[in-house]
């Protein structure tokens, strides 16, 4: 699709605005994303703004293209945001514990999502600002992790990858 930007992270698409192109009108900002087990995109929630709508849910189906500063839909068929079983809140897994081996190994910071496919491509986890200054920010991987109540597990130690570098990092490219 053209205009579409394939990876990003949910962080940097919150808020932004969610064009109708049947009515040629902004419709709110994009709130949340809610994912299926299996890492899928299923609806994006939007804010409205007004305190009457509140929060209106889209199927992922209706959305056309997720650009560099809109997001944009198809239609305005809506629904009521309610509880849907399978589904996920990208703003409930961040700030999640993620254990591996009954060890804490950080906290979900932000979720990078690939939004070609329409899916979870991994969580970027924080160890606390000194840990992250000092050997980089850590993604693991979607398909290593399982939720449980109120935590991440992950499987293996292997499904942390160090990126952005970090002192530590950037000291021994140079040396």
């Amino acid at each position: 699709m053209k205009g579409e930007i394939s990876l990003r992270r949910f962080k940097a698409l919150c808020k932004k605005e969610v064009y109708s192109l049947k009515s040629k009108r902004i419709v709110g900002s994009l709130r949340d994303i809610l994912v299926d087990n299996k890492g899928h995109m299923r609806y994006i929630v939007v804010n409205t703004g007004n305190i009457f709508n509140g929060n209106w849910i889209y199927g992922i189906h209706n959305v056309k293209s997720f650009t560099k500063n809109a997001i944009e839909i198809k239609d305005e068929a809506r629904r009521e945001l309610r509880a849907d079983g399978d589904a996920q809140s990208i703003i409930n897994i961040l700030g999640r514990m993620v254990k591996s081996e009954d060890k804490i190994v950080g906290m979900v910071e932000d979720v990078h999502l690939d939004l070609r496919h329409r899916s979870i491509i991994g969580f970027e986890i924080s160890r606390g600002f000194l840990m992250d200054v000092c050997n980089g920010m850590q993604i693991i991987l979607f398909e290593d992790i399982l939720f449980k109540d109120g935590y991440i597990v992950c499987h293996s130690r292997n499904g942390l990858e160090v990126y952005k570098g970090g002192i530590k990092n950037i000291i021994n490219r140079e040396g």
